[in-house]
């Protein structure tokens, strides 16, 4: 009797657990909508305009264009007594580079060389510039070509750091005090023998031709119209004509570098560089099937829901098309992809 209960027991469960597998049988094998984002999309009549910029970015490469080796001149004659120079070192714009009969010499770097005494009351390009060095020196002093209390002061506070008492109490910067150094920090091929005898002009340092301009090794080819910048080693300028940079603040900081001088020194005419639009233009990004191109190269024409409208084609990127609209022109915010719009006259 029990036996049959158990029987009956067993059987009970394996119809409950049949049920029930039926049931998740018949679920699976139902119709279920798949999720939205799984959906096969049916093609639209329009797609959205997208305001984005085009800065024409080219990769390219250049070459450095070098002029004269430059030399660093004694003022004054004398024996050169101490000298901080080293082969392979540098002489920098607001220190001592050298004393002659124990009399230190300050290296300074403007961009109109010293020419004369300077007394309070002068004027011209050499105090503008002098002005513009003691600024970059942590010593601001305007910039107005006058050398007045102000720039006075500062010249006496830097004289008198490094260790300079002026002769003569009327003269605010003597000229035979001064080392003119062709760059803020001038790198140093060759130096004076320290104990050498030296007449005014005698050399005291030599310095490697520094770059004048870097050069594109190619134009690139339909660049868009506009001023431009060039990005070498990680620093930007901008280009002072079609094909190359000579603008001093670029080659300056582009001088600091880390890498120039050896590509420099390996006359390298294929440095990588990067070429864009200063101002890039502003554009619209829109799908390539919206435009229909023109007879002229680089025209189009945009269709609009109902309308079209004539665009200059700038770019693309990705299956879409950068298009600049008419000054005026009001952008919109969706174009049409039917093919009757497309087709439209334009304009």
């Amino acid at each position: 009797m029990r036996r049959s209960r158990a029987v009956l027991a067993v059987a009970a469960v394996c119809a409950v657990a049949l049920l029930a597998a039926g049931v998740c049988l018949a679920v699976g094998l139902a119709s279920v909508e798949p999720p939205s984002v799984l959906a096969t999309a049916t093609p639209g009549d329009t797609a959205p305009a997208t305001p984005s910029t085009f800065d024409d970015s080219r990769k390219v490469q250049v070459s450095f264009v070098s002029g004269d080796p430059a030399t660093v001149t004694s003022p004054v004659g004398g024996v050169l007594t101490r000298r901080p120079c080293t082969p392979g070192g540098s002489l920098d714009s607001g220190t001592v580079v050298a004393h002659v009969d124990e009399r230190p010499l300050l290296g300074l770097n403007t961009n109109v060389p010293l020419y004369r005494d300077l007394q309070l009351g002068d004027r011209g390009a050499d105090v503008r510039a002098l002005q513009d060095e003691l600024t970059r020196l942590g010593r601001s002093v305007g910039s107005d070509g006058r050398l007045g209390p102000g720039t006075a002061r500062a010249v006496a506070a830097l004289l008198k750091e490094v260790g300079i008492t002026r002769p003569d109490g009327s003269l605010v910067l003597p000229l035979d005090e001064i080392v003119r150094l062709p760059r803020v920090s001038t790198p140093v091929m060759k130096c004076a023998d320290l104990g050498s005898t030296l007449e005014p002009g005698d050399e005291l340092a030599s310095a490697p031709a520094a770059v004048t301009a870097v050069r594109l090794s190619s134009i690139p080819r339909d660049l868009a119209p506009g001023a431009r910048d060039l990005t070498v080693l990680g620093v930007t300028g901008a280009m002072t004509d079609g094909s190359s940079s000579t603008e001093p603040a670029f080659l300056a900081t582009l001088a600091g570098a880390e890498g120039f001088t050896e590509l420099v020194a390996a006359e390298d005419d294929a440095v990588p560089a990067t070429l864009v639009l200063h101002d890039p233009i502003p554009v619209l990004q829109v799908p390539a099937a919206a435009v229909r191109t023109g007879d002229d190269p680089g025209t189009g024409c945009l269709a609009l829901p109902g309308s079209t409208v004539p665009v200059d084609v700038v770019g693309s990127t990705l299956g879409a098309s950068l298009v600049r609209l008419p000054e005026g022109t009001e952008p919109p915010t969706e174009v049409s992809l039917r093919v009757d719009d497309r087709r439209a006259s334009c304009g």
